[in-house]
This record gives structure tokens, sequence and C-alpha cells, in this order.
């Protein structure tokens, strides 16, 4: 997928519209200044799992200006699956991430 250039959330099978949509713009989602981005549970989509983490992966390391990620009030599974994909791009710019209160 990254060596392709069909964009990853083009070729995520078993991905819904709606997961594709925010994938690509969590990759160019504007950052503060230190690089920052913070993510409103409600923004994300609720049915994201075990076949989103690629595409969380590759949109978090497209995000040229993410250094980290916040995340608000989501299940322990979604957090889970945010923390599998930014475990996966730790190393390639993104160090970690915050998670609010989890449902």
């Amino acid at each position: 997928c990254l060596g392709s250039r069909t964009p990853v959330w083009e070729q995520a099978d078993g991905c819904d519209e709606e997961a594709k949509a925010w994938a690509r713009g969590l990759a160019s989602a504007k950052c503060s200044a230190s690089g920052g981005l913070a993510v409103a549970g409600s923004d994300i989509p609720p049915e994201l799992g075990a076949p989103h983490r690629e595409l969380l992966r590759v949109s978090l390391v497209a995000n040229q200006s993410l250094r980290s990620l916040s995340v608000g009030d989501v299940s322990s599974g979604c957090a889970r699956l945010l923390a599998e994909a930014i475990a996966q791009a730790a190393g390639e710019r993104l160090p970690g991430g915050k998670f609010g209160r989890p449902r």
C-alpha cells in the first residue's frame, strides 16, 4: 500500500467510506505550532475496528506536522486500536498519544 501511487485509504479493504474520509482528514489535519493535535471522541467514527489499524497508522505517518495526538473520551476498544496505530507509527515522527477517560 505505501509504495503505490493510490492512497492507502482508497485501497483499504473492509473499511467503510466514513472511516476512509476520517483517515484522509487525520492525514491532513492542521496541528498546533508544536505539532499537537486534539481529536474529540465524538469526531472518531464509532465503527473503527481492527481492519482500520493500518489505515490509521498510515494516516498518522502521512501528517507531516503531527508530533503528538490527544484523544478525547472514547471506548476502551477504540483507545486500544488508536494506541496500537500510534505505537506502530512511533519512531516515524510520532512519539505517542494521550487519551481522555475511557467509556
